[in-house]
């Protein structure tokens, strides 16, 4: 069984972006902001996008990793995806 990190990590490195709702909604991951942040400090550069929540003020942000990242992580490690 893969752990929430190793889910979020892999889903990301796919060039998907994620969001805390996603996060809840596909694998019951609550605390998607404090994996992001483990992530980080392991050397993920993992952006955040903040988009306007339209139907409520504020925003929400989505995490993604950029693809010349993931080219690059894909050359080192061919068969982690």
């Amino acid at each position: 069984m893969k752990t929430q990190k190793q889910i979020v990590l892999e889903y990301l490195l796919r060039g998907k972006r994620l969001s805390q709702r996603g996060a809840i909604v596909n694998w019951s991951i609550i605390r998607l902001s404090s994996i992001i942040h483990i992530l980080r400090n392991e050397g993920f550069p993992i952006i955040t996008d903040y988009q306007p929540n339209l139907y409520r003020t504020g925003s929400y942000g989505e995490y993604y990793i950029s693809q010349d990242v993931i080219e690059t992580f894909k050359a080192k490690l061919p068969d982690f995806l």
